[in-house]
């Protein structure tokens, strides 16, 4: 993709130009103290000679000057001594080193009456074919005369520090290839992985399947931006996969309701049908209506109910308030079946939630129970702080039925025609519970009894 090419050479060029700006900057200010230091050395090494030679010197001046060993000393290739005498302004050698041989140090450019006794004065002179550092010292003076000590050493230095910088130049240009090499490929590695996740990204279908782009695992942005990515593409997945399922369930539990509604308007539409007829029509018309309308109430909490909006809303509530108010609620339809309540136990629970959703959940299986009782049986209650059971002792079912018994209008075979229902009460049951993060478990026998045991978090 030129997108991603461009991008690299950007940077690489961007890399580049910061690079070499602060190499550049970096190996002037290294180069000047390399020089600096240089330069000091060297004025370090002609201060010790001075002092040295200052503290042998012999005022009769037809003594020899021991210059050689005091070379030696110092280990120096080649060391420029020379003694000078300064009288009534005219300069007179007295002596001077072998290595100095038919050449003289400048004496001109000694300004003798600024000269302090002892004190060293450096200046950067040259002889013959080459540079020199010196150094002169006044070592004696009275009101005629002033003698001159006169240190200096080959400049070699100047060489060295050129053919340094020479290097320190190409070293630092190799640094900076080698550094854009390695940079080049770590961002030509990020951008591969980028624009492998690009391709990834459009080839994603929002077909309610579950997707997810693997992380770089090489830039921790990238990766923050595809988990987010990962985060979104699920949430619009699930969102998709809801509206796939409304629709499906919606197509499949409306048919009967409209059909029976059908029928029965055009049974309304002869001629030859009686009032009473026509009350009977608009009766079961109006009982077709309430039941379309709490599928569809069933249907949208099913495709609609989102986790984290839910738990914006929760607030502490009594379990054993909400329990007492759907067995009293369910009461009168226990009583058509000549069906009692055991209270086995009943502690007070409090638990964060939203009460109707419990409620809702809550009524399901108790309205449930009773439906799959048998006649003149009991259903037993059980309220503690971990759990809340409700047992019945009807028809049950087997290890099969239980395992789908939660799916979306699926019911118990033996009583399908008998007890009425859509088969979606128990799948709002579970995912209201799995919303408030508790755990529902089933436990039934044929011909026995059902359990259901809500378990709290």
């Amino acid at each position: 993709m030129k997108i991603f090419d461009n991008l690299k050479n950007r940077l690489l060029f961007s890399l580049f130009t910061i690079t070499a700006f602060i190499f550049s900057i970096f190996g002037y200010l290294f180069f000047i103290e390399v020089q600096k230091n240089y330069e000091k050395s060297t004025e370090n090494l002609l201060t010790t000679v001075i002092k040295d030679l200052r503290y042998e010197y012999i005022f009769e001046i037809n003594n020899a000057f021991e210059f050689e060993d005091v070379k030696n000393e110092f280990e120096i290739d080649e060391l420029f001594v020379q003694i000078v005498k300064s009288q009534n302004g005219t300069y007179s050698i007295l002596s001077k080193s072998k290595d100095l041989k038919n050449l003289q140090l400048p004496v001109a450019n000694i300004d003798v009456k600024n000269l302090k006794y002892r004190k060293i004065y450096f200046s950067n002179e040259r002889i013959g074919d080459f540079n020199i550092k010196m150094a002169n010292s006044l070592i004696f003076h009275d009101k005629d005369s002033n003698i001159i000590l006169q240190c200096a050493v080959k400049k070699e230095g100047t060489t060295v520090l050129q053919t340094f910088k020479q290097n320190l130049i190409v070293s630092f240009l190799i640094l900076v290839i080698l550094i854009l090499a390695i940079v080049n490929y770590i961002i030509s590695k990020t951008l591969n992985q980028t624009r492998q996740v690009s391709q990834e990204v459009k080839s994603i279908k929002i077909d309610g399947k579950l997707h997810s782009i693997n992380k770089t695992k090489i830039a921790p942005q990238i990766d923050e931006m595809i988990e987010t990515f990962n985060f979104l593409i699920n949430e619009l997945q699930t969102s998709f996969q809801k509206m796939q399922e409304f629709g499906h369930n919606a197509s499949h539990e409306l048919k009967t309701p409209l059909t029976i509604i059908k029928n029965e308007v055009d049974i309304g539409l002869l001629n030859n049908i009686s009032d009473e007829e026509y009350r009977q029509i608009l009766q079961n018309i109006s009982i077709e209506i309430d039941n379309l309308n709490e599928i569809i109430n069933a249907l949208l909490f099913l495709s609609s109910s989102q986790k984290d909006h839910i738990n914006e809303k929760f607030e502490p509530i009594y379990i054993d308030e909400l329990l007492e108010e759907v067995l009293d609620k369910n009461r009168s339809f226990a009583q058509t079946k000549n069906i009692k309540y055991t209270i086995l136990s009943f502690e007070p629970v409090t638990q964060s939630g939203d009460a109707e959703l419990l409620k809702i959940a809550l009524s399901n299986i108790v309205d449930n129970a009773i439906k799959y009782s048998n006649q003149n049986s009991h259903i037993e209650i059980e309220l503690s702080k971990q759990f809340v059971c409700i047992r019945d002792f009807g028809i049950g079912m087997d290890a099969n039925e239980i395992t789908k018994i939660f799916d979306k209008f699926y019911r118990i075979k033996p009583n399908q025609h008998t007890a009425k229902g859509f088969g979606l009460g128990l799948a709002i049951t579970k995912n209201i519970l799995q919303l408030h993060n508790f755990e529902i478990k089933i436990t039934s026998e044929l011909n026995k009894g059902t359990e259901f045991k809500i378990l709290f978090h």
